[in-house]
């Protein structure tokens, strides 16, 4: 038995997954921590929902010091975070960014031209 798991991981913050590996051994609490930084959601408020391997809905992690192996991680399950304080899809762009002129530019560097 391996000591890590790979976990594919989604979040109402955007539609983008990701795959990541962890120890079995880290805690619930630990993993938010990790997780802020892959998620951009507010460890604080978080909820993960674990997903077994055919994404049938296993329940959440509830307990900040419970590590993985508590919860029958295994390799290749799913965990959803959701983060009430965190709109959907707010790390989604939704819009082609504007186009920035060279007059706009120059203006920005403090570089007087006539336009």
């Amino acid at each position: 038995m391996s000591n890590f798991v790979n976990l594919i991981i989604t979040t109402n913050a955007s539609k983008l997954r990701s795959e990541k590996r962890f120890p079995l051994d880290i805690n619930v609490g630990q993993l938010k921590e990790k997780l802020v930084l892959v998620t951009g959601c507010d460890n604080r408020t978080m909820k993960i929902e674990l997903f077994d391997k055919d994404d049938k809905s296993l329940g959440q992690l509830v307990g900040d010091d419970k590590p993985l192996w508590d919860f029958g991680v295994e390799d290749g399950m799913h965990i959803h975070i959701t983060d009430l304080t965190t709109q959907d899809g707010a790390y989604d762009q939704t819009e082609e960014p504007a186009e920035t002129s060279n007059c706009q530019l120059k203006s920005m560097q403090n570089v007087k031209i006539q336009c």
